[in-house]
């Protein structure tokens, strides 16, 4: 199992347990409804975060592929240019 599964696993059980833990406590309406926006906000600044960092991962592992396949061609490139100058040397 990827880490991203087991945190957004985590996360979606803490969300469930304290919206549960919400609608069992013995609160008046209002204030049961300002505890499930907290938690709801509370979710959604949570997911955000994860997405960020998952952003963050994509675009560096983007720039580290980049950086192999220049670095290839680069290296191709000189292999080719070694062997037509050796092909023209005979």
């Amino acid at each position: 199992m990827k880490k991203s599964d087991v945190l957004l696993a985590f996360l979606g059980g803490a969300a469930v347990g304290a919206i549960a833990g919400i609608l069992f406590a013995p609160d008046k309406g209002s204030e049961t409804r300002k505890k499930i926006a907290k938690a709801a906000n509370d979710l959604g600044d949570g997911i955000s975060e994860r997405l960020d960092d998952l952003k963050d991962s994509v675009s560096s592992t983007i720039e580290d592929i980049k950086e192999s396949m220049e670095k290839e061609e680069k290296a191709a490139k000189e292999t080719k240019e070694n062997s037509d100058g050796e092909g023209n040397n005979k």
